[in-house]
């Protein structure tokens, strides 16, 4: 990384701990915030909160011998530190050795490690009560691999197609769900369309629950499934009918899959850049780009193939277009979302031109949907 990428990568962690707050970043989590030997050098680092980063070091880093000395001086004032993207080769293992006495944490690059070698290193580390982040799982299989191995978290496993799996658990929620929705798309009478959620307890009772959380910000508390049925709309209703199917797939029975909150917030940032886009846009236009937000990641967590999911629910062929191949307007939005949840500055600022929206009007639109998403994370 050169002095001006530096310059680049530090005004960007700026813009996040100072004018959104890293409390609305975190939301109670621990920070992995990527560094290299510039940045450790740099006054920049008294910004940074040591209790809430652990400083993830770069391999430029762990090739320069005279930074062992800073790192050791900074773990001692409080600062915790792993290891970015490592791939387990044997020059790389002799390069790990003089650093891990200070790192807590180590991104395991298993796409490019070798298999039998990454399981031993992960026992390894795991012996040495370090934390593992399995890093580009690109796949079902490396996931299910490498979560057997024991590493402790995973990236990458969001954004590839998972094997579809077993969908028995799945399907009994949603054909508690599809009907709902079938009366909601046909603009059948509100009456039935209550009496059907009303057959089912566990529907009505999260209907509720979620209603009445800080995650809607109603005024007064609503306790008939008829009141909410009006309030919401049918559009709004079908939306949050796919949110219930999603907050229902955590393995623990908690709703605290991190996938759950990476839709909740994709959801909420398709909504509000359309709004920034187009601020005349219709209740109509804010559903769709509610839906495609939801639906571009939901068949992730479900492990069934995205277009039969589509297919099963029926969406237009504008929404199944939007995702596969980024067509249209809110093929864009999605495109300029995903830009934003890799915080790809330049991109980002292209598109931010071409939707004439305004940086302090983008600062924003992060913090709130920060804040949108831990508030959604404190109701479940």
């Amino acid at each position: 990384m050169d002095y001006t990428d530096f310059e680049r990568s530090a005004s960007a962690y700026a813009v996040m701990l100072n004018e959104i707050g890293f409390e609305n970043v975190l939301g109670g989590h621990l920070g992995l915030l990527r560094v290299d030997s510039f940045f450790l050098k740099s006054n920049f680092l008294s910004a940074i909160p040591k209790e809430n980063f652990s400083l993830m070091l770069m391999d430029q880093v762990l090739d320069d011998k005279d930074m062992l000395h800073k790192v050791a001086s900074l773990k001692a004032e409080g600062f915790n530190f792993g290891v970015n993207d490592f791939v387990g080769d044997d020059v790389s293992m002799t390069k790990l050795a003089p650093w891990l006495e200070m790192i807590d944490i180590v991104k395991l690059d298993v796409l490019n490690t070798e298999r039998m070698r990454a399981d031993g290193m992960v026992k390894n580390l795991k012996s040495k009560q370090k934390k593992v982040i399995a890093s580009k799982v690109e796949n079902y299989a490396l996931f299910e691999h490498f979560k057997k191995s024991g590493a402790d978290y995973f990236e990458g496993f969001f954004y590839e197609r998972p094997k579809t799996i077993g969908q028995s658990s799945f399907d009994v929620v949603l054909e508690e769900v599809l009907p709902v929705w079938n009366l909601l798309q046909s603009d059948a009478d509100t009456r039935k369309i209550v009496a059907e959620i009303e057959q089912h307890h566990t529907l009505s009772l999260k209907l509720v629950q979620m209603i009445n959380s800080a995650f809607y910000e109603f005024t007064n508390h609503i306790s008939s499934i008829g009141q909410i049925v009006t309030l919401l709309g049918r559009k709004q209703l079908s939306n949050w009918l796919l949110l219930f199917l999603i907050t229902q797939k955590s393995s623990d029975g908690r709703m605290n899959n991190p996938l759950i909150l990476m839709i909740v917030s994709r959801t909420e940032v398709m909504v509000r850049l359309l709004k920034l886009a187009r601020p005349d846009a219709s209740a109509e236009e804010a559903s769709k780009a509610y839906l495609v937000g939801m639906l571009s990641l939901a068949h992730l967590l479900f492990g069934v193939d995205h277009r039969a999911l589509l297919h099963r629910l029926n969406v237009s062929d504008d929404i199944e277009e939007a995702m596969f191949e980024a067509n249209g307007f809110y093929g864009q939005l999605l495109t300029m979302t995903r830009y934003l949840e890799n915080m790809d500055l330049e991109k980002i600022n292209a598109y931010a031109e071409k939707f004439r929206i305004e940086d302090e009007a983008m600062k924003l639109l992060i913090a709130d949907v920060m804040k949108k998403v831990n508030a959604f994370e404190a109701m479940m």
